[in-house]
């Protein structure tokens, strides 16, 4: 398997809380991973700064040519009169395609698209 992406000992503090020191790992192709922990533990910091939303304190990501990773927020305020779609439709195009297309790789692993 092909490597993607690496971290090395990033280190992210906010608000006085610290949410990473020395975090190190790997990501390879055709690998699935998820991210399981409590409410602010830095799930949404860690992808973030892996999508280069958010600088690392410390530490170096880095990441194959040509990698292209999206963040899609966790919406907390949803207007209970939108639908599914109404929501969808204010992403773009091509991060909508982008998505699916991940969502059927991921339910079908052994199948190029």
């Amino acid at each position: 398997m092909k490597e993607l992406l690496s971290c090395k000992n990033i280190e992210k503090t906010m608000g006085g809380h610290r949410l990473f020191v020395g975090l190190n790992f790997r990501m390879y192709s055709k690998e699935h991973i998820g991210l399981i922990g409590f409410n602010g533990s830095g799930k949404s910091t860690l992808l973030k700064i892996l999508t280069g939303i958010v600088d690392a304190d410390a530490g170096e990501v880095t990441k194959v040519r040509n990698l292209n990773l999206i963040y899609l927020p966790q919406i907390e305020k949803i207007d209970p009169n939108q639908t599914i779609l109404d929501v969808a439709g204010t992403a773009s195009k091509d991060d909508v395609l982008e998505l699916a297309n991940l969502f059927l790789t991921i339910s079908s692993p052994n199948k190029s698209f």
